[in-house]
C-alpha cells in the first residue's frame, strides 16, 4: 500500500560523470537510447505531433499561486506537474549515478567539495519572455531557504548561493558533500520558477522555463496547460519539443475510481502507489505499464515512523537560524511548543498583549491544552517572552536555561487515546528501544506483504533494496513473537506497569490504512501491546508529525538514487554545537546530548548515524568509504529502531495503448537518456511524450 503520511509538507536518483563533472552535451556511454520498440512505454518510431493527453494524479497542491520549487511542497503528483511547467537545473541519467545537464551545463566541485560552480545555459527565457540567469537561480535559493518548511530541509546543507558573473553560480556547503547537485537533479528546489511566485501574497500563475505554459487551475479539480511553442529543447532529430499540444491534470484522489477513469477511456494515464491497484492494472491487457521496480533507485519504504525521544519536536526549540525567518507566532510554535502565545494571539490580541499574557501565565501553573506553566518567577518569565519576542540563539547567546531546561523536560508526553491530543501528564512507550525492538519483531513482514500490498514490491528490512550498491545486510530484527513478548514482560516489570499502548496515525477514510491498522494492531496484540488508531486528514496527520505530537504513524519516505538527498532527514547535533553550523547552542542540557535536526520526525539523535552520513558525504562519489558509511547508517537504523520497516513503495503509470513515450527521459540534448521515472517521489516527464 502506500502510506499516505509522506513528506508532502517539505521537499522533496548519485552522482559522478567523467571526473565527477556533467559537461554540456556529453554523450554518456550506455546512456543513449538503445532499447527495442516494443519496450513498454517506447516508441522509437517518428513521432505524431499535437494531440492532448489526460492524467489522473493522486493529490493536489493547497495553493497554485506559490506553487514552486521553492515554495511548492511537492508530492509524487505535484513534481508530475512541475515536470510540466518547470526545467530543473540538472536530471539523474539511466544509470542513476550521474547527473546530466539542462538549465545547469555542469558542476565542478573544490577540493574538499565544500563549493560547488555551476555555470548555466544562455539563451532561455521563461513563458513571459524573461531571461534566465544567475540572478534567477539565486533567488530561487534565497525564497526555498526562508520557506518555513522547504527552509528547514535545505538550510542545514546549503550555506549560500551566489552568483560569480550573469550565467554562473556558486553553491557554498554547510559540510563537505561529494554529490551535491544530485539534489538539483531530484529534489524539488531543483526547479527553476520565476520569482514573480515567490511572494506569499502571489495570486500571478506559475512561470517556469519547462514545456508547458499555465491555462488553468482549479486546486483539487483539475489544472491544464498548453505547449510553449518558445521552448528552448529539440529532440535528437532536431524537432522541437513538447511533441503534445495540451496536457490535463485531474485530481482523483481514490485508487479505485482512478484506475476505473483509465480504464473508460476517461484518463489516457495515471499514476498509482496503491498495490492492489497496481496489482489489477498489470492483469489488464488493453493498457501500458512502467513502474520504478527496476529503475536505478531506491525506492520509498512503507513503514511506521516512531517518536523515539517520547517529546515535541524539540529543534524548534531553540534553532535560532530559523526563528528570525519564522517571526514571533512560528518561534513559539516551534520554538517553546506551548501554543499559548499563539492562542492569545487568535483572540485577536496585538503582540505586546499576548507577550503579556504569555509572561503572566508562565508565573502560574494553569494547565492549557495539556500543558502546565512552568512556573517561573518575574524576572525568568521576562527573559522566556523576551527570547519568544526575538527568537535569537546563538553560541555566544544561547536560549535561555529556563528554556532550555523547561522545554527538555516539559515537552516529554504521549497522545492520549481518550481524546487524541498530545498530553504532557501521559508517559511515552515508544521512546525505549526495547518497545520498538519488540514492535520490529511482532510484525510478521512476510505476512504484511502478501495479505495487505498484494505482494506488489518486496519486504524491506531498511532504507536500502538488496540489489542497492548500498545494501548490506542490516541485521534488521527478525519476526519473533516470542522473543518479543518477553521484551515486553521486561519493560512491565523495570517499569512498574501493567499495560503497554501508544497510538499509530492513521489516514481518516482511508480503507487501505484501516487494513493495515487492523493488521498491525492484531500482531502487537498477540506481544502485550495495545495500539489505539487516530484518524486525521492528511495534511493534519503530516502536522503531527512535523510537531512531534505523535507516538508513531503510517509513513513512507527515502526513496532516491543517492542515500545523502536523505541526510537532513536522519540528521542531529550536539546540543552545545554552534548555531552557525547546524547545531542547536543549548549549554544548559546535559553534556553529550544530542538533539534530532528540524526535519528529523523520528526525533533520533544517534552521534555513530550523525557520524557516519558526514564520512559518506565527504567521501568521492561510488568510493569504498561512501558506500561503507551509507550501509553503517542502515545498520544503525536496526538497531535504533526508529522506524517500523515493512515493504518497498511501488510507483506505477498506467496508460492507454496508443500514449506513446512516456517511459521516456532525456537530458538537454534530446538523445541522452535519463531516469524514466525520476525525481524524489518517482515521476514522469512530458517533453517526449505523443499520441498516434
Amino acid at each position: 500500500m502506500s502510506s499516505t503520511f509522506d513528506r508532502r509538507s517539505f521537499l522533496t536518483h548519485s552522482a559522478a560523470t567523467i571526473g565527477g563533472v556533467a559537461m554540456a552535451g556529453t554523450v554518456v556511454d550506455g546512456l543513449l537510447e538503445s532499447v527495442a520498440g516494443a519496450t513498454v512505454g517506447i516508441n522509437r518510431a517518428k513521432p505524431k505531433l499535437g494531440g492532448s493527453i489526460t492524467v489522473g494524479l493522486i493529490s493536489d497542491v493547497p495553493n497554485y499561486h506559490i506553487f514552486n520549487g521553492a515554495q511548492g511542497q511537492m508530492d509524487v503528483s505535484a513534481f508530475c506537474v512541475a515536470n510540466a511547467v518547470f526545467d530543473p537545473l540538472f536530471v539523474m541519467a539511466a544509470n542513476g549515478e550521474s547527473w546530466l545537464p539542462m538549465l545547469a551545463l555542469s558542476a565542478t566541485p573544490n577540493s574538499d567539495y565544500t563549493a560547488w560552480t555551476i555555470p548555466l545555459r544562455q539563451g532561455v527565457t521563461f513563458h513571459n519572455g524573461d531571461p534566465f540567469n544567475a540572478q534567477v537561480v539565486v533567488e530561487n535559493y534565497q525564497a526555498a531557504a526562508l520557506d518555513p518548511t522547504v527552509g528547514l530541509a535545505i538550510r542545514p546543507i546549503i550555506a549560500s548561493v551566489v552568483a560569480t558573473s550573469a550565467y554562473e553560480v556558486v553553491y557554498n556547503m554547510v559540510v563537505p558533500y561529494s554529490t551535491y547537485p544530485t539534489n538539483l537533479a531530484e529534489q524539488q528546489i531543483a526547479y527553476m520558477a520565476h520569482p514573480s511566485s515567490f511572494s506569499p501574497t502571489n495570486t500571478g500563475n506559475p512561470i517556469g522555463t519547462g514545456p508547458f505554459e499555465f491555462v488553468s487551475w482549479q486546486v483539487g479539480v483539475q489544472s491544464k496547460w498548453k505547449k510553449n511553442g518558445k521552448y528552448w529543447r529539440k529532440d535528437g532529430a532536431g524537432r522541437r519539443l513538447p511533441y503534445l499540444e495540451n496536457v490535463t491534470f485531474k485530481t482523483i484522489p481514490d485508487p479505485s475510481t482512478r484506475n476505473a477513469a483509465l480504464l473508460s477511456g476517461g484518463l489516457d494515464l495515471i499514476i498509482q502507489q496503491d498495490s492492489s491497484s497496481i496489482a489489477e492494472l498489470d492483469k489488464t491487457k488493453s493498457l501500458n505499464m512502467i513502474t520504478d521496480l527496476d529503475e536505478k533507485r531506491n525506492p520509498s519504504v512503507n513503514c511506521l515512523i516512531m517518536n523515539t525521544s517520547g517529546t515535541l519536536n524539540q529543534y524548534f526549540l531553540w534553532a535560532g537560524e530559523f526563528a528570525a525567518q519564522l517571526g514571533v507566532l512560528g518561534v513559539l510554535d516551534f520554538l517553546y511548543g506551548l501554543e499559548y502565545f499563539a492562542g492569545v494571539l487568535k483572540t485577536g490580541a496585538t503582540s505586546a498583549q499576548a507577550l503579556a499574557a504569555t509572561n503572566t501565565w508562565l508565573q502560574g501553573t494553569t494547565t492549557v491544552g495539556g500543558i502546565t506553566a512552568p512556573g517561573l518567577t518575574s524576572a525568568q518569565a521576562t527573559t522566556v517572552t523576551s527570547y519568544i519576542a526575538t527568537g535569537n540563539a546563538t553560541a555566544a547567546s544561547p536560549a535561555p536555561s529556563e528554556i532550555q531546561l523547561a522545554d527538555y523536560a516539559g515537552t516529554t508526553g504521549a497522545v492520549n487515546p481518550s481524546t487524541g491530543k498530545w498530553d504532557t501528564t501521559m508517559t511515552p512507550v515508544v521512546n525505549d528501544v526495547t518497545i520498538r525492538k519488540a514492535c520490529a519483531m511482532a510484525i510478521n513482514r512476510n505476512t504484511y506483504f502478501k495479505a495487505i500490498d498484494s505482494s506488489v514490491g518486496a519486504v524491506a528490512d531498511g532504507i536500502f533494496r538488496k540489489d542497492s550498491r548500498f545494501y548490506r545486510n542490516p541485521g534488521y530484527p527478525a519476526y519473533n513473537p516470542s522473543a518479543a513478548k518477553a521484551l515486553v514482560d521486561a519493560y512491565k516489570s523495570a517499569n512498574k506497569v501493567s499495560k503497554v499502548s501508544f497510538v499509530i496515525d492513521i489516514v481518516a477514510g482511508n480503507a487501505s490504512d484501516l487494513k493495515e491498522f487492523q493488521f498491525l494492531q492484531s500482531q502487537l496484540a498477540a506481544v502485550g501491546i495495545t495500539v489505539t488508531a487516530r484518524e486525521a486528514v492528511q495534511s493534519a496527520g503530516i502536522t503531527n508529525v512535523i510537531y512531534g505530537e505523535y507516538d508513531c504513524a503510517v509513513w513512507n519516505q527515502f526513496g532516491a538514487v543517492d542515500p545523502a538527498l536523505n541526510y537532513v532527514w536522519f540528521l542531529s547535533q550536539p546540543a552545545g554545537t554552534a548555531a552557525t553550523a547546524g547545531g542547536l547552542s543549548m549549554p544548559a542540557l546535559p553534556t553529550g546530548t544530542f538533539v534530532a535536526g528540524a526535519v528529523n520526525f523520528a526525533h533520533l539523535g544517534d552521534p555513530k548515524i550523525e557520524g557516519s552520513m558526514l564520512a559518506a558525504l565527504a567521501a568521492p562519489a561510488n568510493s569504498a568509504a561512501q558506500i561503507n558509511n551509507w550501509a553503517a547508517v542502515n545498520a544503525q537504523f536496526a538497531k535504533d529502531i526508529p522506524y517500523l520497516f515493512l515493504d518497498i513503495i511501488v510507483t506505477a503509470y498506467a496508460a492507454a495503448k496508443n500514449v506513446q513515450n512516456f517511459a521516456v527521459s532525456t537530458a538537454a540534448d534530446g538523445v541522452t537518456r535519463a531516469l524514466a521515472i525520476g525525481g524524489s517521489f518517482g515521476s514522469l516527464r512530458w517533453d517526449q511524450i505523443w499520441v498516434s
